[in-house]
């Protein structure tokens, strides 16, 4: 005799799981989140409020440089990016900074020049 594998619990116990997949979604810095961070935070800390950073540099002087992004995006198409950066010395925040970087007017590859109107 086989044994039935599609038993009501076994189905809900997986719908549960595919569910809770799609909706979960991992911490991400943003302005609230940063402002949050203050001088002298331990990285543990906001590490377990915004998550792991996107990149993490080593600096000369002995400090290090925390890197979170956050995209806006309208569709397939990114509008801007915003760099948060915290500054790491000793496993504190020392210092924090912002930088913003915005999608070009025109795509250089694409469009030779669009202020030149030679049709």
């Amino acid at each position: 005799m086989k044994k039935k594998l599609h038993s009501p619990s076994f189905l809900i116990f997986f719908i549960a799981l595919v569910a809770s997949g799609c909706f979960s979604r991992t911490t991400m810095m943003n302005r609230q989140s940063f402002d949050q961070i203050s001088l002298g935070m331990r990285v543990e800390e906001f590490e377990d409020k915004v998550g792991k950073p996107f990149a993490i540099r080593d600096k000369s002087n002995g400090c290090q440089e925390y890197e979170y992004i956050e995209r806006l995006e309208q569709g397939t198409e990114w509008l801007s990016e915003t760099h948060y950066i915290l500054i790491v010395r000793d496993g504190q925040v020392v210092a924090k900074r912002i930088a913003k970087e915005k999608r070009p007017a025109y795509d250089l590859i694409d469009q030779e020049d669009p202020n030149n109107f030679n049709y």
